[in-house]
């Protein structure tokens, strides 16, 4: 995006997907700005900028896909955030989901609200575990499967791009999303073809 300042205009570069990032990015600007720090000097830092683990971190799957790791934590707004980041890339758009902790009363229609989303924002598949992120499945409709643990949920999802192989697996582009409690950085080692994240950010 370009950066338009009172000192002037600049091309900045992030390495992070999501709206949500390009307004912590202007932010940053506007805090060096004030401080004196130079436009060239607030466009290196912004650059520098990468993806913390687990927190919408690209990396390939063995089988081509891009995985967007996001498994770190997950509330309604920042699941919605990752599936609008999902939404804007190319290609066949998957998510896996776990529950959503500490929501209280709220909780199962939080989930049922966050399956209707993902439909609505062009996601094709959704594979879920928890029992919470059932409501999401049933929401979502057809295409939604739900699992009673990650690693049922792990051997699906790679007999499903296995066979995505054949139609070009590497136009998937697979969220992993949820709460600290359901692990589901599990579900990216097991899919990832090494431990090396992207550098480009998608």
């Amino acid at each position: 995006f370009r950066l338009n300042a009172p000192g002037g205009s600049i091309a900045i570069h992030l390495a992070v997907g999501g709206s949500h990032n390009v307004a912590n990015a202007l932010a940053a600007a506007a805090a060096a700005g004030s401080a004196g720090v130079g436009l060239e000097q607030i466009a290196a830092g912004l650059a520098a900028v990468r993806a913390v683990s687990g927190r919408l971190q690209f990396r390939r799957a063995a089988s081509g896909a891009w995985l967007i790791d996001d498994s770190y934590n997950a509330n309604p707004s920042s699941v919605r955030a990752a599936i609008e980041v999902l939404a804007g890339l190319a290609g066949r758009k998957w998510l896996v989901l776990g529950d959503m902790a500490e929501l209280g009363e709220f909780a199962e229609a939080a989930h049922r609200d966050v399956g209707e989303f993902a439909r609505a924002h062009g996601v094709q598949r959704l594979y879920a575990t928890g029992a919470l992120a059932a409501r999401a499945v049933q929401s979502f409709g057809p295409g939604g499967e739900w699992f009673a643990d990650a690693t049922a949920l792990t051997a699906a999802l790679t007999a499903a791009l296995g066979a995505a192989l054949g139609a070009g697996a590497a136009d998937v582009r697979l969220l992993i999303k949820g709460s600290r409690m359901n692990r589901l950085e599990r579900v990216v080692e097991a899919l990832a073809a090494t431990g090396a994240p992207a550098t480009d950010g998608h």
